[in-house]
């Protein structure tokens, strides 16, 4: 019997066949990488490889954008250079990291729309001339060319990017809430992968309550686990995801009737918890 995992984040899926949910974007995917590979199959030995499509992941938080980058850098056999746009906080911090790919690398930048206006001129040139203009000691600028490098960007709010920087990326995939068939599909899929037993009743209350994003699903069966073990139990049953959602500002009657009468839209733009911008009741387990 396998060991169950206590990162609930080793099960997820690592490859495209293992995707549940999001047909359209793992669609549009599947067929970029075919075409991109079939050009390659037809090149020349001495012409160089073509970089796979500049991508921009649309999506609110929470329903898997940087799982995707991850996945495509996967099926590509890239090696990835990942970074929060927080953290470039000058052209030079971007140029820095587009200057360690190598050709056929994978640069992932999530949160892009935080990236700084003069960043973004400085990306988007990048991205189309392949060249980087660097300023020398005399205050000169001297250009620097580029390998093949494919570029990946996640966003939740895909019109903070200058329109230029927008237009450079060939391939946009924008994610979509997932149904509850999906997202208890999802969550089976994973306790199994990290050794979770779960009954499909506690899964199907789970997705339930999971309003549609991955993100917080896994939260909720992470502390639906947290529960069954403190009792001792090795599956998880929805009496455990009861205990999970009884705290002292709610119950799941209440929660129940919350998220029926709360559309995607408005939660989004409601309070931050569990670092989706959601505002269901703290869950955890009463002992």
């Amino acid at each position: 019997m396998t060991e169950p995992a206590f990162d609930i984040n080793n099960g997820a899926p690592p490859t495209l066949d293992h995707v549940v949910g999001n047909a359209h974007v793992v669609r549009q995917i599947r067929t970029a990488l075919d075409a991109y590979f079939n050009d390659r199959a037809g090149l020349s030995p001495n012409r160089e490889t073509p970089a796979f499509p500049h991508t921009l992941l649309v999506g609110p938080p929470g329903l898997g954008k940087s799982l995707f980058a991850s996945i495509i850098a996967g099926e590509l056999g890239a090696n990835v250079h990942e970074e929060l746009a927080q953290n470039l906080f000058m052209p030079s911090d971007l140029q820095g990291l587009l200057m360690l790919a190598d050709a056929a690398d994978v640069c992932f930048v999530d949160e892009i729309h935080e990236l700084h206006p003069t960043a973004q001129t400085t990306l988007y040139r990048a991205l189309e001339e392949r060249k980087l203009f660097l300023a020398t000691e005399k205050g000169h600028r001297q250009g620097f060319n580029l390998p093949p490098v494919t570029f990946i960007a996640a966003t939740t709010d895909e019109w903070s990017l200058k329109r230029p920087l927008r237009d450079r990326f060939k391939l946009v995939l924008r994610m979509s809430y997932y149904s509850p068939d999906e997202l208890t599909q999802l969550i089976i899929q994973r306790a199994r992968r990290i050794g979770w037993p779960i009954n499909d009743d506690a899964a199907i209350g789970i997705a339930a309550f999971g309003r549609g994003t991955p993100r917080l699903a896994m939260k909720l069966l992470e502390s639906a686990r947290r529960c069954a073990r403190a009792k001792g139990a090795t599956t998880i049953e929805r009496q455990h995801l009861d205990q999970a959602s009884t705290s002292n500002r709610s119950t799941p009657t209440a929660l129940a009737r919350w998220s029926s009468n709360t559309s995607p839209s408005f939660e989004m733009r409601a309070v931050g918890l569990y670092g989706l911008e959601l505002s269901p009741p703290a869950w955890d387990c009463q002992r």
